[in-house]
């Protein structure tokens, strides 16, 4: 859990403090990340005054876990 709260807070340093001098630009950013105790794995997202992190699901709703 340590570790996620970590990852989103240098997700919000890096993606919170973006330069608005191209608004029309879409820098948009994936990034897939697997938590190493419990297997779950991660989508964070970043872009312009946009960022966030979710868990990934398997078509038939349950938590992905696994390796990537």
């Amino acid at each position: 859990m340590k570790k996620i709260i970590v990852l989103i807070m240098v997700c919000i340093m890096l993606y919170g403090c973006k330069s608005s001098s191209s608004p029309s630009g879409d820098d948009s950013q994936i990034f897939y990340y697997t938590d190493s105790k419990t297997g779950v794995q991660y989508v964070i997202f970043g872009g312009l005054y946009r960022g966030g992190i979710c868990p990934r699901y398997n078509a038939d709703g349950t938590l992905m876990i696994g390796e990537e």
